[in-house]
This record gives structure tokens, C-alpha cells and sequence, in this order.
């Protein structure tokens, strides 16, 4: 299955979930689409997403420029890549907010750029965890990997980080306010 090319004025571009839609998408890919405001692919409510063996490129957004995760969504992520893709706020692959959850296992984020968080951005009290990943050449102005806000969690397990960048703070994370911050095995420079 492919998402190529395509446009929304608002949120979700190539996807929009909600009202507890369930979707599994398996060898998919999604390039060069644009969404106004949210991400190229968009989940909310209570929605449940499962991603594998997906190709995410070129897409951009102003907000989240691969997906976005708002209300209670719950967002899976596995052996997937993201790569050159872009936003003007919020999480140049990923934004993350209310009391949505996302995980992501053995994925690769290559050349992710935006102002807050050059792969991902989270708030209120949203949670983020990351394991087996590799995160290279992500650049933002704040938290070249991540910037965390309010209440969120988010966990790095067993990650490579390597030449990621913040023109102001958090080289790989920034974490503000109350956010809660677990490290575990990582490895690299940034």
C-alpha cells in the first residue's frame, strides 16, 4: 500500500483515525504528502494504530510531519523508517499529546528537521518509548531527537544516537516542566 503525493488543507493528509478505528498497516509507504496542520497521518481518540515494515518520506506538515497521536490513540511503530521528513513545529516525524501512547521498536529516523524536536515532540501527558532505534542527522532548534513537555514519559532503551543536533538545547532530548525522562543503553555522539 502507498500514500504518495497527497494533500489536506488540516489534519491527515493520507490517513485520519478516530472514534476507536482500528488499522494495521504492513509494507506500506508514505512519501511526500503534506498536511496544513497535522502530519500526513493522523490518530486520534481512542483510535489503535500498528505500523511495520513501513517506509515514511519526504512528508511534512506544520505539526508533526509523518504522524500525529492526540486523545487516547495508541500508536505501535515497529521495523519502519523515517526519513527526511519535516515540520514547523512539533516533532518533525512525530507529535504526541493528551493521553496518547506511542511505542517504537527497531526503527530509523534519518534527517528529520523542525523547530521542537527533530524526530519527536510530547506533551500533556502523553508517553513515548523507544527501543532498538537508531536516530542520525534529526536537527531542530530545541531537542534534536526530542523535546518533552508537560507531564509526558518518555523512555530510550538500547538507541543509537548519532550526529543529531539542537541550535539551542537538548542535543538529543530536551526535557521541560514535569516530563519524565528513562534512559537505558544508549550509544553514539550527538
Amino acid at each position: 500500500m502507498s500514500f504518495l503525493d497527497n494533500r489536506a488543507g488540516n489534519n491527515g493528509a493520507g490517513l485520519l483515525l478516530g472514534g476507536g478505528a482500528q488499522v494495521t498497516l504492513q509494507h506500506c509507504t508514505v512519501a511526500d504528502d503534506q498536511a496544513g496542520d497535522f502530519a500526513c497521518m493522523y490518530a486520534g481518540d481512542s483510535s489503535s494504530v500498528s505500523i511495520s515494515n513501513c517506509s515514511f518520506t519526504g512528508n511534512n506538515a506544520s505539526y508533526a510531519g509523518a504522524f500525529a497521536a492526540y486523545g487516547s490513540a495508541a500508536v505501535k511503530l515497529r521495523f519502519s523508517e523515517f526519513i527526511e521528513n519535516t515540520a514547523s513545529n512539533n516533532g518533525a516525524v512525530t507529535s504526541v499529546g493528551e493521553t496518547a501512547q506511542v511505542s517504537v521498536t527497531n526503527s530509523i529516523f534519518v534527517n528529520g528537521q523542525d523547530e521542537y524536536g527533530g524526530a519527536f515532540y510530547t506533551e500533556a501527558s502523553s508517553s513515548l518509548g523507544m527501543s532498538g532505534s537508531s536516530f542520525a542527522s534529526n536537527n531542530a532548534t530545541w531537542g534534536g531527537v526530542v523535546l518533552a513537555t508537560d507531564l509526558s514519559r518518555v523512555a530510550l532503551d538500547a538507541c543509537l544516537l548519532d550526529g543529531n543536533t539542537a541550535v539551542t538545547q537538548g542535543g538529543v532530548l530536551q526535557a521541560q516542566q514535569s516530563t519524565q525522562v528513562c534512559t537505558h543503553q544508549l550509544q553514539g555522539s550527538s
